[in-house]
């Protein structure tokens, strides 16, 4: 939309550019020519647009869930699953491509939009003896883990050990981000399978 300035008003605004597009489950609106980006406000029933020269409200079905991610479409479109509050994309598996689902960010407390975010081990260091492994991984400040261990990769779902349980401490931002280690002095360098767990 633009601003158009006349000898009898002071400011009106006028059609632009733009247009709506729907299906069963939202409605999108494109636009362009405006002063300022489009905005919007939110609560638990409605998302409301700004910048239009009417507003505009769209409700969601509360079990709507276009990709099938396991968290609905209102609250990827609203952030509400995630704290802080950050909203994703009701049509992608994986918002951000780091290879963990959105519902999977939610779940460890990752940033769902942040590719650097995810809860993973990092590194995996070998004592020179070989017997002694140090792991870490990343961590949010708050949340409890598990280091799980296993000969096989099928072995940490039916047979794992639990090498390690602590509690993160000292993040930093807004996603209070932080490392965890553990040192495994359980077995031998050749249990090389690891896994972490979080509630």
């Amino acid at each position: 939309m633009l601003y158009a300035q006349t000898p009898t008003e002071t400011r009106r605004v006028i059609d632009g550019g733009g247009g709506v597009a729907s299906n069963s489950m939202f409605i999108a609106h494109a636009s362009f020519h405006q002063p300022t980006p489009v905005g919007f406000t939110s609560n638990s029933e409605v998302l409301l647009s700004a910048g239009f020269l009417q507003s505009d409200t769209m409700t969601l079905g509360r079990d709507s869930d276009a990709d099938g991610d396991g968290v609905n479409d209102w609250d990827e479109l609203s952030g509400k699953a995630s704290d802080p509050m950050t909203p994703t994309s009701p049509f992608l598996l994986d918002t951000d491509g780091d290879g963990a689902s959105d519902a999977q960010e939610v779940a460890a407390g990752t940033n769902p939009t942040d590719p650097s975010q995810l809860l993973r081990i990092w590194f995996i260091l070998e004592d020179p003896s070989g017997d002694v492994l140090d792991i870490r991984w990343t961590a949010r400040e708050g949340r409890s883990y598990k280091l799980l261990c296993a000969e096989s990769a099928a072995a940490l779902r039916t047979n794992a050990t639990i090498v390690a349980e602590g509690i993160a401490t000292d993040g930093i931002g807004p996603w209070q981000t932080t490392m965890m280690s553990a040192t495994n002095t359980m077995f031998s360098a050749e249990k090389k399978y690891y896994q972490i767990q979080t509630p």
